[in-house]
């Protein structure tokens, strides 16, 4: 760590530029100016404080209150469990729908329920519900099919007549062709009395089979977000695209046939064909058709709130989509809805997460204490220290004596390890067992015996407030393939102050170090300095460049917060481009003298 009285040392004008070259190794030219002033960039003693790194956040602010406005939530949600303490009078019906398939009937009396749906991509889902803690029911979700949908026979006749008055809302945005819904056979080609809407060479066309069709309007194949309806009242069918009408037709129906079904993003095998190359969002339908108000404000595109009558059918497509602003993890949404008079005392959503946070609190043992202990003197300890030897690092927290400025309460610590604060960067080198075993060892050994004021109580309310597991989620821990060193998986940015040995020496008498040491590396890349194959070591006690080469490894990780070992320095590896002397690189300005 550097001193105080080098943190505003200004770097004067070195000897000359140096451009080194050798046979074996390539290394960018760098002149001692540049070098002086990518230096001053850095401030001396402490790295440069990152922004963007999030507060942690609690349990409790994770939850989105629902149902305060009414009977509907005001977004659909992804991967989320809903918790509703209600009262449904005796007598009563009353249900809970979770999209347009899922409806849970609710228990008459003062219940509190508890349910969790999870879909991620190309998964199975799974719908689990609890009333008064006691399981109701468990289900798995059907593999979504990201733009498709098909109907029942006895569903295409009851919810989607089409041979009288009816209304279609489509919202879908495309760079190709397909079928936007159609009516027609489950298998085969097409065939009389068939409907689809379509897009064909970029534009919109309803077919009826072996009748005609209507088309119009410019061509909508160009990514951008287009509202499309299609409305028929008393046999007469007009299309209207972004508000415009862009079609009609007097006199256009045919009879549904018996054994026809209704499609969404597909049609016959021959005819209009599967929907491609774009994102179908939404199909509504309406049954009866809509009445001029309302569907004027379908047409200008009003939500379905203003608009006061509810479709029959509201299909929202199967589009990943994260719902809890960076907190929660991406699946398909379903808007949730209450019916009946069901009076709702408290309703939060809180997203379901990627890991298990209650159940590693609950595994913690004398096995994970050693394997937290073991991490934190690996790593941890240099910056910020034990009870009885500080840390490197002043801004860093003293555990046994400092006051948390972001989350103390475990799942806070797991926030901070997992995403970073302030000056500490995320330690994505860890498991999430492994976080949570530095975070045991910290609290037990640290905190509680020598700052007690900062130890947070895990009780078993604390642990229910947590937010719960997916539990389709295919394993994906953080490290997959594990190395005893942690140091290794780091990123430490673009450069790492340390001391370092530039030479090969064994005899304490030649050894050249560089006991204020920047090392940065030079040549561009992910995974920070360490991960590079060019660097160049200067040295802020004695302002020289000490050192610059290149290869596959960055250092020996020789050295007490690297390897554990006393005495000993880190060792620069690779091919040298050159040394400089360990001695001052700076001459006095009034004595004319190199002496330190």
């Amino acid at each position: 760590m550097m001193e105080d009285d080098n943190k505003n040392r200004s770097c004067p004008l070195l000897i000359t530029n140096m451009n080194i070259m050798n046979s074996s190794t390539k290394l960018y030219s760098i002149s001692a100016v540049s070098f002086c002033l990518l230096i001053s960039l850095l401030p001396c003693g402490a790295s440069a404080q990152v922004v963007g790194f999030p507060a942690s956040k609690t349990a409790l602010e994770l939850r989105r209150n629902v149902f305060e406005q009414g009977r509907k939530s005001d977004q659909p949600f992804a991967n989320f469990r809903l918790f509703m303490k209600y009262q449904l009078p005796a007598g009563q019906e009353g249900a809970v729908h979770l999209g347009q398939h899922i409806k849970l009937n609710l228990l008459s009396g003062n219940h509190v329920m508890s349910i969790e749906h999870e879909h991620l991509d190309r998964q199975a889902g799974r719908l689990f519900a609890m009333v008064d803690g006691r399981e109701m029911m468990k289900m798995s979700l059907p593999v979504k099919q990201t733009s498709q949908y098909q109907s029942t026979q006895e569903e295409a006749s009851s919810l989607f007549s089409m041979d009288g008055d009816y209304t279609v809302s489509a919202r879908f945005l495309t760079e190709g062709n397909g079928t936007l819904f159609a009516k027609c056979m489950a298998e085969g080609k097409w065939s009389p009395n068939a409907k689809a809407l379509f897009i064909r060479d970029g534009r919109l066309v309803f077919d009826i089979g072996w009748l005609g069709a209507v088309s119009g309007g410019p061509k909508v194949n160009d990514g951008k977000l287009h509202h499309v309806v299609l409305h028929v009242r008393n046999g007469d069918v007009e299309l209207f695209l972004d508000g415009q009408s862009v079609g009609k037709k007097r006199s256009f129906m045919a009879e549904d046939e018996n054994d026809h079904v209704f499609k969404i993003g597909a049609s016959a095998q021959d005819f209009g064909f599967d929907w491609e190359g774009g994102d179908l969002q939404q199909i509504l339908f309406w049954k009866g058709g809509l009445r001029h108000l309302a569907l004027s404000k379908l047409i200008q595109d009003e939500s379905i709130d203003k608009i006061k009558v509810q479709p029959g059918f509201d299909w929202q497509g199967a589009t990943l989509k994260e719902t809890f602003n960076g907190d929660g993890v991406p699946g398909y949404p379903v808007a949730l809805r209450v019916e009946g008079p069901v009076r709702i005392e408290e309703a939060w959503v809180q997203p379901l997460v990627e890991t298990d946070h209650a159940q590693l609190m609950a595994d913690w043992d004398d096995e994970t204490m050693e394997v937290g202990r073991k991490l934190y003197h690996s790593l941890c300890v240099t910056c910020h220290g034990t009870a009885q030897t500080p840390g490197s690092l002043p801004t860093a927290l003293k555990f046994h004596e400092g006051a948390f400025k972001n989350g103390k309460d475990p799942y806070g610590m797991f926030q901070t390890l997992s995403l970073g604060y302030g000056l500490m960067v995320p330690q994505g080198q860890y498991t999430r067992a492994e976080k949570y075993a530095v975070i045991q060892y910290i609290r037990e050994n640290l905190i509680k015996p020598h700052n007690s004021d900062q130890f947070f109580e895990v009780d078993a309310p604390y642990l229910t407030s947590l937010p719960r597991p997916l539990k389709t989620l295919r394993e994906s821990e953080a490290v997959t393939e594990r190395r005893d060193n942690q140091y290794e998986l780091m990123d430490f940015g673009p450069a790492l102050m340390w001391t370092y040995q530039v030479n090969g020496a064994e005899k304490i008498s030649e050894w050249n170090i560089a006991q204020k040491g920047i090392n940065i590396r030079l040549n561009p890349g992910d995974g920070g300095v360490s991960k590079g194959r060019a660097w160049m070591v200067y040295d802020e006690d004695t302002m020289r460049v000490a050192a610059a080469y290149s290869g596959d490894a960055f250092t020996d990780w020789r050295g007490i917060a690297f390897d554990g070992s006393h005495g000993t320095h880190t060792r620069i590896k690779g091919d040298v481009a050159f040394i400089n002397s360990d001695a001052p690189a700076w001459k006095h300005p009034s004595q004319d003298t190199w002496e330190d």
